[in-house]
């Protein structure tokens, strides 16, 4: 969010209220946009957990009799919970960004509930915004007020690179002449799913290639992510690399030769449009968004969640099928600038702010 509002912060006047002293406040100090800190407790435990959502929505309601903000915009199903109740009785408007969807096994419950006291709903694609409309646990749901944004990618990064430039970042990252590599890029966790992953590449690994997994991974303080390094090692899958967060992971993408999906539930996966906008062809399961982005504009395939076999198969023929993911790399690049252009997503955000204003 922080992309979005420090573009904006000249035409319109934020003050943003987050639960975590980080370096991006800072910047945003730094842009002279205050910044207030609510503590939050222990999110692990019940008990806390709603204590921290009856002292925010108390602290809500003190601030808004103080404060003469004209729109507030929650950024997450937490910051919905924790301010939803108290912008609803005090009949203050609210948009809501979405940036997750439930499996379809799982219905909104709780706190999505509340959305029905919003004046708007960003989501991050139009599958998303199909999927509230079909399933939000409203009445009148096509009553409320629905737009959608991609996120953001910052092109000087995230960008292809030439073979020569591409070679020397495998040399620098140890991986074999000639070897394909797939990248999986997200935090180990039973969402993103990489355990049932690896298991099944332990089977039938794809021939001649490196299954490549970044993001953070905690293995001594986090059992899923100790599950998935105990399993790797033990399988002794030595075309299997965890390297955990990476902060150059642009780099990353335009050194791999394809990007691969395994989340059980997405909203608009980051990894996916990061992929493209370096020119990678990608290989999804059907999580959200990803027939929108990869299928209608024919840079990758979508296959039927779960069935990690298909997965594989299918990023092995498209690994072996120069002229198809020729095509689907140049068309990465050509849908990541068309889409996700600042000035189309900075527009939606700024038209709803500033007609929520009125």
């Amino acid at each position: 969010m922080y992309e979005i509002i420090s573009r904006l912060c000249n035409k319109i006047d934020f003050e943003v209220i987050t639960q975590k002293d980080t370096n991006i406040n800072q910047k945003l100090l730094d842009l002279s946009i205050p910044v207030r800190i609510w503590k939050e407790y222990d999110d692990n435990f019940r008990a806390l957990r709603w204590l921290t959502i009856i002292i925010w929505n108390l602290k809500t309601i003190w601030y808004t009799y103080n404060d003469k903000a004209s729109c507030f915009h929650i950024n997450d199903l937490k910051g919905l919970a924790r301010m939803g109740f108290a912008l609803a009785i005090m009949k203050k408007r609210f948009v809501f960004n979405a940036r997750d969807t439930n499996v379809k096994s799982k219905p909104y419950r709780g706190p999505w509930k509340l959305l029905q006291y919003s004046d708007a709903i960003i989501c991050l694609s139009k599958e998303m915004v199909q999927d509230y409309v079909e399933r939000l646990p409203i009445r009148r749901v096509t009553s409320l007020s629905f737009d959608y944004a991609y996120s953001l990618i910052d092109f000087d990064y995230f960008r292809p690179v030439n073979f020569s430039t591409s070679h020397k970042l495998r040399q620098i990252f140890g991986w074999k002449e000639g070897e394909k590599v797939i990248l999986v890029v997200g935090k180990i966790d039973p969402k993103k799913n990489q355990l049932n992953l690896v298991k099944e590449w332990s089977k039938k690994p794809i021939s001649n290639a490196r299954l490549v997994l970044i993001g953070d991974y905690a293995p001594k303080s986090n059992g899923y992510n100790k599950a998935v390094g105990d399993f790797v090692h033990e399988e002794r899958l030595n075309s299997v690399s965890i390297l955990g967060y990476k902060k150059n992971i642009y780099e990353y993408y335009q050194a791999a030769d394809l990007v691969l999906i395994c989340s059980k539930r997405e909203g608009l996966a980051r990894c996916m449009i990061e992929g493209l906008a370096c020119g990678r062809a990608v290989v999804s399961f059907n999580v959200c968004s990803a027939s929108e982005i990869l299928e209608n504009n024919r840079c990758g395939t979508v296959v039927r969640q779960g069935n990690f076999h298909h997965l594989l198969k299918e990023a092995g023929q498209l690994l072996s099928d120069k002229k198809r993911i020729k095509e689907y790399e140049e068309n990465a690049v050509q849908t990541s600038r068309s889409l996700f252009k600042e000035e189309r997503i900075l527009k939606t955000y700024y038209e709803v702010w500033k007609k929520e204003e009125k």
